[in-house]
Formats: C-alpha cells, structure tokens, sequence
C-alpha cells in the first residue's frame, strides 16, 4: 500500500499494529522535532543521519540531537560517514524485521507532515 497522507501518524502509531519492540530510521535528513517524539514510543529506537557525511547540518540541529541522543535512554543517534540518501523505517521484534516502510518521506516535520509531497509504502518480504 502506498501512503500519501498522515504520515506522521502512520510512523508513529505503526507499532500499534504489530509484535514490535524496535523502530530504525534512516533518513537522509532528520528534524529535532521527530526524535524528540520517539520518546513517547514504547520502543527503543534508532535513527541514522543519512546525509551527515555528504551535507553538514547547523551546528544548533547537531547539538539538539546530541541533547536528545544522552536525555533519551531509548534512543540512540547515529551519522552516516558515507552519503545516503534512503528513507527506510523498519520496525523490529527480536533484532527481525517485522514491517517496513520506504520512500521519500525523511524523519522531519515537514518530510512527515505535509501531505501529497512525500509517500511511503509497505515493502513485501
């Protein structure tokens, strides 16, 4: 299925839906706002700055994600050394890929919440 609405709600509110206890992002670029939100899952939660390497973020948005990366103990910050640019959110049971969504959509405000300007879709196994 291909989502182009309420995106936000549909990463956030996924585990619902499933036998999951871990949530991995990678995205090319990643807001404060999104991983601020991870804390109010019940999973541990990982999220990986694809596009670090390749594009420098400011210097306030790498502090912001440190902060969050040592204030929140179930969530931990990782930055890509090599350009990637994917959106991939994987949700986990046991260190296994339980579902999956891929597209355009990074884990920003604006990638998750602006409606018809990004997609996301289920991938099959």
């Amino acid at each position: 299925m291909l989502f182009e609405t309420d995106l936000s709600s549909r990463v956030f509110c996924r585990h619902k839906h499933f036998d999951v206890d871990e949530l991995v992002v990678l995205s090319g670029y990643v807001g404060f706002a999104p991983v601020k939100e991870l804390e109010k899952l019940p999973l541990k939660s990982t999220v990986i700055y694809g596009m670090y390497g390749e594009e420098r973020i400011s210097e306030k948005l790498h502090r912001a994600l440190k902060s969050l990366d040592i204030s929140q103990k179930d969530t931990s910050i990782f930055y890509s050394s090599i350009p990637v640019h994917s959106k991939c959110y994987l949700w986990k049971k046991n260190n296994k890929i339980v579902t999956a969504l891929i597209g355009s959509a990074n884990f920003s405000m604006k990638g998750l919440t602006t409606d018809y300007r990004e997609v996301l879709a289920e991938t099959t196994s």
